[in-house]
């Protein structure tokens, strides 16, 4: 006769956080390998103040389905949101240089669902419904487009070759200096087998 059950105890939840992110802006176009600011606005929507650290994910989607996404950045949030206010994060990600085509922002709140919102916890990923129409940054070709070497050389010694690089692409070089390699073939054919000099 040790132990007494108790009447019933009514338990109830405390008001809680309920985070979704309610918008999104991006650029309607961009060119690879640059900078895009990217912005979303986290509200919440639930009846308790969401505090604490959690992260947001930022990816791009061929396509407004959630699922295979490319991730592009993993922004942490340190703070508070009241119950029914908003906070807008904005943030750069950077395109690589050979992505073109139509991308959709996809951003995700409380990845790792660090701030408990019991039921809630399945909202916290949205879409943009604007795509970005991404385009090919202008990029340099270099071609040698001609070589002029001596007519007669000496084993041993020093000798001139001429060529001329030409740049026959869309944008400008940007690296401050190259190396360029010459060799000596027996036919005009480049394989391993000719000598580099």
């Amino acid at each position: 006769n040790n132990t007494r059950v108790s009447e019933v105890l009514a338990l109830t939840l405390p008001p809680l956080p309920d985070l979704v992110v309610s918008d999104i802006a991006a650029p309607a176009d961009a060119l690879s390998g640059t900078a895009l600011p990217i912005s979303w606005t986290l509200r919440n929507q639930g009846t308790g103040e969401a505090s604490g650290t959690w992260t947001d994910y930022v990816s791009l989607s061929t396509d407004q389905a959630v699922g295979n996404d490319q991730l592009f950045g993993a922004f942490s949030f340190e703070g508070s949101i009241p119950a029914g206010q908003s906070v807008t994060r904005t943030q750069t990600i950077t395109l690589p240089i050979n992505l073109t085509g139509t991308r959709y922002v996809v951003v995700q709140t409380d990845v790792s669902n660090q701030i408990f919102e019991h039921a809630n916890e399945s909202n916290n990923v949205r879409v943009d419904d604007q795509a970005i129409a991404i385009a090919l940054s202008p990029v340099p070709n270099l071609r040698v487009t001609s070589v002029t070497p001596p007519t007669e050389a000496f084993s041993s010694q020093q000798t001139v070759v001429e060529w001329v690089v030409t740049n026959t692409g869309t944008g400008a070089t940007s690296a401050p200096f190259w190396y360029d390699a010459v060799y000596l073939s027996l036919d005009p054919v480049l394989d391993q087998s000719n000598t580099l000099l």
